[in-house]
């Protein structure tokens, strides 16, 4: 079962739909409506305001910039050896910036 499944499952659960229907805004162009919105943010947990990242949830750290956001949802469909390839450059590019990557 993908890594995604359980999580949907649970969302899914608390909003008290079915798993399709998570999985229908999941890397879709078109957005939830507000109403709907306001239940993601409900069953999550958090505000509409941390689902749209405008702010960010206490002690998670800076928020990567949006064009980075969007793309990170495809990283946990490569294979592993390409996302481990891609954390290996990552590391590469904060060691040569002086930044202490996370082990």
């Amino acid at each position: 079962m993908p890594p995604e499944f359980p999580v949907r499952f649970k969302l899914a659960e608390k909003m008290g739909v079915n798993q399709g229907f998570i999985s229908h805004y999941e890397g879709n162009s078109e957005g939830p409506t507000p109403d709907l919105l306001k239940r993601f943010a409900a069953a999550l947990g958090v505000s509409v305001k941390v689902l749209l990242g405008d702010v960010q949830v206490e002690g998670s750290g800076p928020l990567p910039p949006k064009s980075i956001q969007k793309r990170l949802p495809m990283i946990s469909k490569l294979p592993q050896k390409d996302q481990q390839t891609l954390a290996r450059i990552i590391d590469s590019l904060a060691s040569q910036d002086g930044i202490k990557t996370p082990r």
